[in-house]
């Protein structure tokens, strides 16, 4: 599990939704002559855009797809082409991309200080962002 993973769980169990990563490890490549496992795998996302789904009685069931900051634009875009997206929400789901970036923290003066702290950016991707190709989203 990655770390944005790992992030994306604790803020959202501290949010009071209950989640579960959807997302697996499909082993690939020659085995090691070791230990006998596979060398090389690849990450495989629930409809190739959700690694954590999220429950919480008052909002419903969410989508989620978590990434470092750097990786929000593509996963984005990766997101608005994915025709499994649309169909998710008009089932009633929520579908959402949580990126990380470390921030440097403000002093009580206002000013920056030099320490820094992962924060989350929290996208919510709606039926009308899908069929507009996104525009509204970026």
């Amino acid at each position: 599990m990655s770390k944005a993973t790992e992030r994306t769980l604790k803020a959202l169990r501290d949010a009071k939704y209950d989640c579960e990563v959807v997302e697996k490890w499909k082993p690939c490549g020659p085995l090691c002559p070791t230990c006998h496992k596979p060398q090389f795998g690849k990450r495989h996302d629930l409809f190739n855009f959700c690694d954590i789904v999220a429950v919480r009685p008052d909002v419903g069931i969410v989508a989620v797809q978590s990434t470092v900051g750097s990786g929000h634009a593509a996963h984005l875009s990766d997101m608005k082409a994915n025709t499994m997206v649309p169909a998710w929400l008009r089932a009633g789901g929520h579908v959402v991309l949580m990126s990380w970036s470390k921030r440097k923290m403000v002093k009580k003066d206002g000013k920056l200080g030099k320490g820094e702290r992962w924060t989350p950016r929290w996208v919510e991707v709606t039926l009308a962002d899908c069929e507009k190709g996104g525009d509204a989203l970026e």
